[in-house]
């Protein structure tokens, strides 16, 4: 090998190596623009954008405590209105002292501006103390923790069945309150 030829392989290996670097600068900040698009395609968008999303999981904190949890196949935001519309939906109601409740319906609006959550058809409330209530809709007060029936319900348990309309239920002193028109059936055995 002549003095000529090394001196081209070296010019032919730097050259290589200074395109190899150019290449791998260039992905690297290719790479970095990629990151960014999402962000910008969202600032681009409108500020009263609606939004649809599928398999939602939500949890409201409050001074570093997990207070309910809400599941539910979809979800609808409405910009406008700033109501969440969600279907199919499963609650967790979490009280430190006493368990949870679990509640689930058809539907249900979340009204975050009222701390209001408003499930209606077929709702159903199991898991306190081996009782289920069944009523066609309910509200939850967040900031009270006040379940509330307006209307209808019925009460099944291990030794009671009770219905009625008007219902209030505290979630963390489970006191229940009933409005009007209760009956209940005692079992003694």
């Amino acid at each position: 090998m002549g003095l000529f030829q090394a001196r081209r392989i070296k010019i032919l290996l730097i050259t290589s190596l200074l395109a190899l670097a150019v290449v791998s600068v260039g992905l690297f900040f290719w790479g970095k623009q990629l990151d960014l698009k999402p962000k910008r395609a969202l600032s681009l968008l409108p500020t009263n954008v609606d939004m649809h999303l599928r398999g939602v999981n939500y949890t409201e904190v409050k001074e570093g405590r997990d207070e309910w949890t809400l599941k539910a196949d979809a979800m609808r935001y409405s910009k406008f209105n700033q109501l969440l519309h969600f279907d199919q939906v499963e609650i967790v109601l979490l009280n430190a002292s006493q368990g949870r409740i679990l509640v689930s319906g058809e539907k249900a609006k979340y009204d975050r501006k009222a701390k209001m959550v408003k499930l209606i058809g077929h709702v159903l409330i199991h898991n306190i103390e081996g009782y289920r209530l069944t009523a066609n809709e309910l509200i939850y007060k967040v900031d009270t923790k006040l379940l509330l029936v307006p209307g209808r319900f019925k009460i099944m348990g291990p030794k009671l069945t009770l219905d009625g309309r008007d219902l209030t239920l505290d979630v963390d002193s489970r006191r229940l309150q009933i409005g009007r028109e209760a009956r209940a059936l005692f079992d003694s055995t």
